[in-house]
């Protein structure tokens, strides 16, 4: 293969992966306006259980953006690698588990502690929302498809490191929707978690491990504020 041809096979594989992140976030910011809008339209803005599957919306946007690209590729469950946890792949997730306490701060006043503190059905509800569909979605199409598409192109650091930046790339405009956070901050921070989650990927090439410790750093502030509690 020519160093033409080389090069721009690269930059297909950069403008297949450039156009599926903005694709991802587009679809996860109209999903929030449609999940939104249905919510106003039935009543059903104050529910706690809807309130929780709504904290996790952009990641049915990111499901929709995944499937979509997963139907046209060939072998495409070589992007979704889930499997059961080899020992290996345990010590990944103690490991970064381990730093989550860094990274996360006891919200005592947060809706989701709440919840879980009146009911335990909402821990069901947080369970199956966010573990079992908002983070994995996320995950296949982060760690599964950007990156698992940049490594059949390029060295693993730049495969880790490029999907890291995208990752952090976009959460900008999902902090400027919700108007929330400092964007450039949360991109900074993002990206380096990204670069973490990433590297356990690459590592263990099983997205149960990026998405459990991903969805743990979720739920974090209600952990520790319960961890805390006498």
């Amino acid at each position: 293969m020519s160093t033409f041809e080389v090069r721009w096979n690269n930059l297909l594989v950069v403008c297949e992966v450039l156009g599926v992140t903005a694709f991802g976030v587009v679809a996860a910011l109209l999903v929030s306006d449609g999940l939104g809008f249905a919510a106003d339209l039935g009543g059903l803005g104050d529910s706690t259980i809807l309130s929780i599957v709504r904290y996790g919306q952009v990641g049915l946007g990111y499901l929709v953006i995944s499937v979509g690209y997963l139907l046209v590729r060939d072998a495409p469950w070589r992007y979704v690698r889930f499997s059961l946890p080899t020992r290996r792949d345990v010590a990944w997730m103690v490991a970064l588990l381990l730093f989550v306490p860094l990274l996360s701060a006891p919200r005592g006043g947060w809706f989701v502690t709440d919840a879980l503190s009146r009911s335990p059905t909402m821990w069901v509800v947080v369970f199956a929302s966010w573990f079992l569909v908002s983070v994995p979605a996320e995950e296949i199409l982060v760690r599964g498809i950007v990156q698992g598409r940049l490594r059949e192109q390029f060295a693993p650091s730049v495969a880790v490191v490029s999907a890291a930046v995208l990752f952090g790339a976009m959460h900008v405009p999902l902090a400027l929707y919700s108007g929330g956070t400092d964007p450039l901050s949360t991109a900074v921070v993002t990206a380096l978690i990204g670069g973490v989650l990433g590297t356990a990927y690459e590592r263990t090439d099983n997205l149960v491990v990026p998405t459990l410790v991903h969805a743990t750093m979720w739920i974090s502030p209600a952990l520790l504020h319960f961890g805390g509690t006498p």
